[in-house]
């Protein structure tokens, strides 16, 4: 990190005329070159955040990644529910068919045995 913060400030300083660090002044409200310490802190300080954001960054990508991953074990589970049900509901129909056939058997049976005692 130190190797870091002098290669910038080095960079700083070596860009040419009137370049550097400065700070506000509170009282008269005038821009004043600060101290080579200050300014290092300051770019440490400027380091610290840009890490931070990136931390905060990788980690809201790794939940969003988590919650993706959620909702695909989800939907998968959705698919094989619906295709469970869509087979249940296709043997009840087929069911429902197969009785309505034997009915109409029935009646058909019913119907030749009465011709017959008819005749």
């Amino acid at each position: 990190k130190i190797k870091i913060v002098s290669a910038i400030f080095n960079k700083v300083q070596e860009s040419g005329n009137n370049t550097g660090f400065v700070s506000k002044d509170r009282r008269s409200g005038k821009w004043r070159e600060v101290s080579v310490t200050r300014a290092r802190e300051k770019i440490g300080h400027e380091l610290r955040i840009i890490v931070s954001r990136r931390e905060k960054k990788a980690e809201k990508s790794k939940k969003l990644y988590h919650e993706a991953q959620k909702f695909r074990r989800l939907y998968v589970i959705q698919q094989a529910i619906f295709v469970e049900l869509k087979a249940k509901s296709d043997m009840e129909i087929a069911l429902v068919q197969d009785e309505e056939m034997d009915e109409v058997q029935c009646t058909m049976m019913e119907d030749n045995v009465i011709k017959e005692i008819d005749d």
